[in-house]
């Protein structure tokens, strides 16, 4: 199974050891887990650790060496198009306070 794991996750594995980002990281060998992330996700990884303790950069280097990273570039050949919502309100409504 692929998992995808952002940044929130990585930095939560390297911080906590009793968290459950950790375990999905001490489960992936043995559940054949594959740990995908994006150089995006990793940079955002290692931007925010380094007001940690220097244990957490020094687990985050152990663990790391589990994930593949995959692009993080999307093509699409067409135009995402979206329909104007049905909810979308033009105008606010006035309460007046003094009636209520």
């Amino acid at each position: 199974m692929r998992l995808f794991l952002d940044s929130s996750v990585m930095i939560a594995a390297a911080a906590s050891e009793a968290g459950a980002s950790r375990e999905v990281f001490r489960l992936a060998s043995e559940r054949d887990w594959r740990l995908m992330t994006t150089p995006y996700a990793v940079a955002e990884t290692i931007r925010n650790i380094t007001g940690f303790p220097a244990v957490v950069t020094a687990t985050w280097l152990r663990i790391s060496s589990q994930l593949i990273t995959v692009d993080d570039v999307l093509t699409i050949d067409k135009p995402a198009v979206f329909p104007v919502s049905k909810d979308r309100i033009d105008e606010l409504p006035v309460i007046d306070i003094h009636s209520l």
